[in-house]
């Protein structure tokens, strides 16, 4: 069955010029362009100026004759938007954008973004499902209507998202150069360049020169859309040549190190008997190197448990407040963060 042609409607209050030697409309002034989802929302873009450039198509699945005295059928191919800011509105992709100048190649599902160059503090937002994105410019492109292939926004920016748990958990970024997103196999793995800060839950923080998270999709699809969920599998954060400046920050941590690699993993609610002062190899933080210290900043409320050897987790059994606080510093140091209902907590 053939595809049904999508309706599409564009006002303006300005002026409407054709260009029949460069195939291009351009619209003037208060701009709008409605395209009509018969199973989904409409989509819109709001902007002061738009063009969309043309090319010629089949006509009943035949290329068009070039003698033929018949106007040509001629398809949109590119979007131009500019604005104080242009938005794009389109939930039949999950997506929402604002920036003062988007190009949208419909053929190759290419979203480019720029702020103003005139003022500093601006940054565009390209928004995909739970992901938010702000930066100076943007260049994304769209495996198909609805996932994402790849990233990049040049800095200084910000990412939002969120991990998926019983509570959903805020996850953010910052960097002054480049972040980058992209396929990995079934999931994604995301690149934050120079000065890079990633925050897991409120109060859990990991600073670096070059951070990369790797994501892969949950097994379980969302029953609203049928789309699926992504959850942080694997960290790595690299410091600078020859400088210990990876630092984490968490209620359970302090340290600084060279390089750090964490594996995340969801708590397993294991019975009282088992859990009673028993640990898994996973959960001890690996620290090497040049001989890493440790000190403890808060004493245990389970000092008997400690003298008799049993290892602790740094979790207290309501599972809220940490029991001690560690301070290391190591060359490299592995750790475990679990992903619980309702916090992100680290082992180690």
């Amino acid at each position: 069955k053939p595809k049904e042609p999508t309706r599409v409607a564009i006002t303006c209050d300005g002026q409407l010029r054709m260009d029949f030697m460069q195939n291009v409309v351009t619209f003037e002034e208060r701009v709008q362009l409605m395209r009509m989802n018969p199973d989904a929302p409409d989509d819109t873009l709001q902007c002061d100026r738009l063009q969309l450039f043309l090319m010629r198509g089949e006509k009943d699945g035949k290329q068009p004759d070039k003698d033929t005295k018949s106007f040509p059928q001629l398809n949109p191919h590119r979007v131009v938007a500019e604005g104080n800011p242009a938005v794009l509105k389109a939930p039949s992709k999950k997506v929402y954008v604002r920036s003062r100048k988007l190009v949208y190649d419909l053929e190759r599902r290419r979203f480019q973004l720029w702020a103003s160059e005139e003022d500093p503090r601006d940054e565009v937002l390209f928004r995909h499902e739970s992901h938010e994105v702000y930066a100076r410019a943007l260049d994304a492109f769209m495996a198909d209507e609805k996932t994402l292939e790849k990233l990049r926004a040049t800095g200084p920016g910000r990412y939002r998202g969120m991990i998926p748990s019983k509570t959903p958990q805020r996850m953010q970024a910052a960097w002054q150069d480049v972040l980058l997103i992209q396929r990995d196999g079934p999931g994604h793995v995301m690149t934050v360049n120079q000065s890079a800060v990633v925050r897991l839950g409120e109060d859990r923080t990991i600073s670096a020169e070059r951070i990369q998270l790797w994501f892969e999709p949950t097994q379980t699809p969302r029953s609203s859309d049928k789309s699926l969920s992504f959850q942080p599998t694997r960290l790595l954060a690299v410091a600078r040549p020859n400088r210990f400046d990876v630092k984490i920050s968490s209620p359970e941590l302090v340290a600084q190190t060279g390089r750090l690699e964490a594996k995340f993993r969801t708590k397993q609610r294991l019975p009282a008997a088992h859990a009673e002062g028993s640990e898994t190899r996973e959960s001890r933080a690996q620290a090497g190197g040049r001989g890493p210290r440790a000190q403890q900043v808060s004493e245990s409320r389970n000092q008997g448990a400690r003298r008799r050897g049993q290892p602790q987790n740094l979790l207290d059994r309501r599972g809220t407040q940490p029991q001690r606080t560690f301070d290391v510093a190591s060359q490299r140091i592995d750790m475990v963060v679990v992903l619980d209902g309702k916090l992100v907590s680290v082992q180690h």
